[in-house]
């Protein structure tokens, strides 16, 4: 009884025909499939390099805000110092007309920023930027705008930070997710070349 089954036999070795073109056709769906795993690797690290550019970017922006944040509490805490003397000045000889002059440092942070506050820097044309300089003297109504307004800015700073803050948290826990999905997909990856190699044998 004969076979339809090719029998060849090379350095004394049988094998059929059918079985080597089966073992190829599995080996090569292996191959095409472990192929589809490489993409998709390769689509997930660049996913990943997004992830890090916007990470860095937002963690820049954060940086600087909470410098901004931290200066402007800075020059409220100076100009406080400065009201709290003009205040009790204004106790101690009952003259509500009790002046005195800003840090350096505060002068400087409003002129470089040039920050328009009501009744300090608002001198300009139509309410715009009038620089002050270290010989001005301020009132007591005059420090508490200019506290004030240190204060706005540094809960604006504040809230931004926020907002940076909950970004990183997204951006890191997308940027996990990828490095897992990445180690998952090498994972399968590498039990595919394994079976590959068996198939050979």
């Amino acid at each position: 009884m004969y076979s339809n089954t090719e029998v060849s036999a090379t350095s004394n070795q049988f094998y059929t025909s059918s079985v080597v073109a089966a073992s190829t056709a599995e080996t090569s769906m292996m191959v095409s499939e472990m192929s589809v795993f490489s993409v998709i690797c390769l689509l997930y690290v660049e996913h990943c390099y997004a992830v890090v550019g916007l990470v860095a970017n937002v963690g820049q922006q954060y940086n600087v805000q909470t410098e901004n944040e931290l200066a402007c509490q800075k020059m409220s805490n100076e100009t406080n110092e400065v009201l709290v003397n003009v205040q009790n000045e204004v106790d101690q000889n009952n003259n509500p007309n009790e002046t005195a002059a800003l840090p350096d440092d505060v002068v400087d942070y409003i002129n470089d920023n040039a920050i328009i506050i009501t009744g300090v820097t608002d001198g300009g044309e139509g309410g715009t930027f009038s620089p002050i300089s270290t010989d001005d003297k301020f009132n007591e109504g005059q420090l508490q705008a200019i506290k004030g307004q240190f204060d706005i800015m540094s809960t604006s700073y504040s809230d931004s930070n926020s907002k940076y803050q909950l970004e990183l948290q997204v951006a890191l826990q997308a940027l996990t997710q990828s490095i897992t999905a990445i180690s998952q997909t090498m994972s399968k990856s590498n039990q595919i070349i394994t079976q590959i190699v068996s198939n050979f044998k």
